[in-house]
């Protein structure tokens, strides 16, 4: 029996700290980090945005992308939000639609190798309040790229396609991300991305931020972007952005 015992403590001891590795998050910046879960794992990356253009605010409270490894190479992904929304056309609150999707790990980071992984999901138009509701299913195709510089230093870049859940016309996206360690806990970021789509102009976007790992389970973040591009040439957008992060 106490032999037994021992075996299950340990078991549970290994459950719990078996894994060393720190948290890595899709969040704050846009680019998606090319890390997986580990099997077994449960993640959740919450965050508070405002956003405003020249006539529109939105508030997000949260959004919320939760992550199960299934395997060593493979994440399960569902993104919920809810939002508030103030333009000239439309004033109302409610959930958005709800994207599913997967992380696959193709290669792992060896040398000049960057870590390599690929994101497939899809926004479910009908999956929303009657405020948030879009017209089309909106999937999304995108490919993630990691690379170590020295041992304080990595740079993230995602390139990639989504169709517009309004009007079904893709929309071209790229991210670049140099991420810096200031201290042990302490991380900074800066960043530039786009989205292009056709028949319109595009809209590219640089962002900044701060990331504080508390623990190896536990992230908090804070951020804020500005577009370099004009909302029908008329005004630049700009977001803010807090956020929580934990593993277990």
């Amino acid at each position: 029996m106490k032999y037994q015992l021992t075996i299950l403590l340990l078991s549970i001891y290994g459950m719990i700290y078996a894994q060393s590795d720190e948290i890595k998050t899709d969040r704050p910046d846009q680019t998606e980090t090319a890390s997986i879960v580990p099997a077994g794992r449960f993640q959740m990356e919450n965050g508070f945005i405002y956003q405003k253009s020249e006539k529109d605010r939105e508030y997000i409270f949260p959004t919320s992308l939760l992550k199960f490894g299934l395997t060593n190479r493979i994440e399960l992904r569902m993104i919920e939000e809810f939002g508030y929304m103030e333009s000239e056309d439309v004033t109302g609150s409610g959930l958005k639609p709800l994207i599913v999707g997967a992380k696959y790990n193709l290669i792992r980071e060896a040398g000049f190798i960057p870590e390599i992984s690929l994101i497939t999901q899809v926004e479910l138009p009908k999956v929303a309040t009657n405020t948030f509701k879009a017209k089309y299913i909106a999937p999304e195709l995108r490919l993630l790229l990691d690379h170590s510089i020295g041992s304080q230093a990595e740079v993230g870049s995602n390139i990639g396609i989504q169709w517009d859940d309004e009007d079904g016309l893709p929309i071209y996206e790229y991210t670049i991300s140099p991420n810096i360690d200031i201290s042990r806990k302490l991380s900074a970021y800066i960043e530039e991305f786009a989205f292009l789509k056709s028949k319109t102009h595009g809209q590219h976007w640089i962002d900044g931020g701060l990331i504080f790992l508390a623990t190896k389970n536990l992230q908090f973040d804070i951020s804020a972007g500005y577009e370099i591009t004009r909302v029908n040439h008329h005004t630049h957008q700009y977001f803010q952005s807090v956020g929580m992060s934990f593993r277990i």
